[in-house]
């Protein structure tokens, strides 16, 4: 009997993805999967059996296909929501890292949580570093979900109370006091990216600040701390087999 591939949609910020393209090719061969990209949320109406959202800017509202869309959020949800949050867990100094993967609902990184990863944060650890790891988990968290039944999940639902979300980084928030030590910028350093670098300004003049650490940080100790019914740990267990030493 011949196999029938499962529709993916990619949706994403169409700068940031190009780059990425290996991992989808790992992670949803082509014998399994038929996968499609796009930067248009106008494909959303298309026949998918899962869609993706990759670092996608824009509010998806489309009621119909919330049970069909997914998105990863780099924090421990429900806390961390909103902007920036792989910078703001460097800024606010937190220990470990967690990526959540949840549908989409009408709020702000609301939707119920389909899957959770989690590793502690070490010194030498960049959100540069972090990026990459992100991304992978990215993939392999959609791979796990794609093979099951979008409907037939069911997502553990997020609690709402008392719950910050995060502002959108502010150009004004990375600029160095160079008065200050620069023991007191650590965290901040470590939160540039290339598109939000620390700078300071010096007889008139800008000043772009990059922290590289000098050994290649290691990869994570990886656990799944979240699972939604339906999930099985084999899946976990074999991935870790499977990278061990990739990174």
């Amino acid at each position: 009997m011949k196999y029938k591939r499962k529709r993916i949609l990619f949706l994403h910020n169409e700068s940031s993805f190009e780059e990425y393209k290996y991992l989808i090719k790992k992670y949803f061969p082509k014998f399994r999967f038929k996968v499609e990209f796009s930067t248009d949320s106008g494909k959303l109406l298309g026949n998918y059996d899962l869609i993706i959202l990759w670092n996608y800017p824009k509010k998806i509202s489309i009621r119909e296909l919330c049970q069909k869309i997914i998105v990863f959020h780099a924090s421990d949800l429900p806390e961390g929501r909103g902007w920036a949050p792989i910078a703001n867990m460097f800024i606010n100094e937190n220990k470990s890292y967690t990526l959540s993967g949840i549908r989409i609902d009408s709020g702000v990184d609301t939707g119920d949580i389909l899957i959770k990863f989690k590793f502690p944060l070490l010194p030498s650890y960049t959100a540069n570093f972090i990026r990459k790891i992100d991304n992978e988990l990215m993939c392999f968290g959609a791979r796990i979900i794609a093979d099951w039944n979008s409907q037939e999940l069911i997502g553990i639902k997020q609690e709402s109370t008392n719950v910050v979300v995060s502002k959108k980084r502010n150009p004004e928030m990375n600029q160095l006091d160079i008065s200050h030590p620069i023991s007191d910028y650590i965290p901040l350093l470590k939160s540039a990216e290339r598109e939000h670098l620390c700078f300071i300004e010096h007889d008139g003049s800008l000043f772009d600040l990059v922290l590289i650490p000098r050994d290649h940080p290691k990869f994570p100790q990886v656990e799944v701390i979240e699972f939604a019914n339906g999930f099985k740990r084999y899946y976990w267990n074999s991935w870790k087999q499977e990278n061990a030493g990739a990174f």
